[in-house]
């Protein structure tokens, strides 16, 4: 029975309570929606890590260290939001909630572009532009390579094929 996965047994090895132990980020989903564009920004390579670990390792408990690094960073920009632009942060989130049926930016302009505003002049925080996640990027990862890849070729081999201008960031 070893092609059953997910499956508990007296020699697996559970992450113990410090290693699982995270400060809880505590919003609701509209802030959370309201603020994830700069987030996705500010939190970028954490967010790379902790995918490609979760990808490459196909073990959620392999990567515990690089969610909690995520999650941290989480906090750390939601707090930066909170004392540099909390009235623009409350307007925005508050108006996708009440004028939106979607929960989206529709209708929400005006407090969406005061936000984007704020966090430029604040923290120097600009938001991706439009198409920016659909293009490549190549991700090079601070931790070692996984064992699946172990005397195989690592993706990371691929890329001396790929001209240089593939690479640029703006």
């Amino acid at each position: 029975m070893s092609g059953i996965q997910g499956v508990v047994t007296d020699s697996s090895q559970l992450p113990s309570d410090e290693e699982l132990y995270c400060p809880e980020l505590k919003l609701t989903s509209v802030p959370l929606y309201a603020g994830a564009r700069h987030f996705a920004k500010y939190c970028y390579a954490q967010n790379n890590e902790f995918w490609l670990c979760r990808k490459e390792e196909r073990d959620p408990r392999k990567c515990l260290k690089e969610g909690k690094i995520l999650s941290l960073c989480a906090l750390e920009y939601f707090d930066k939001v909170k004392e540099s632009c909390p009235n623009q942060f409350k307007k925005l989130y508050k108006c996708i909630d009440w004028k939106s049926s979607r929960k989206d930016f529709t209708g929400c302009k005006k407090e969406e572009l005061s936000f984007d505003y704020c966090m430029y002049n604040k923290l120097g925080l600009l938001r991706f532009e439009p198409g920016y996640m659909c293009r490549p990027h190549i991700h090079k990862p601070t931790r070692e390579k996984p064992e699946i890849y172990k005397g195989r070729t690592y993706p990371d081999d691929y890329l001396k094929e790929y001209p240089q201008e593939f690479n640029k960031t703006k």
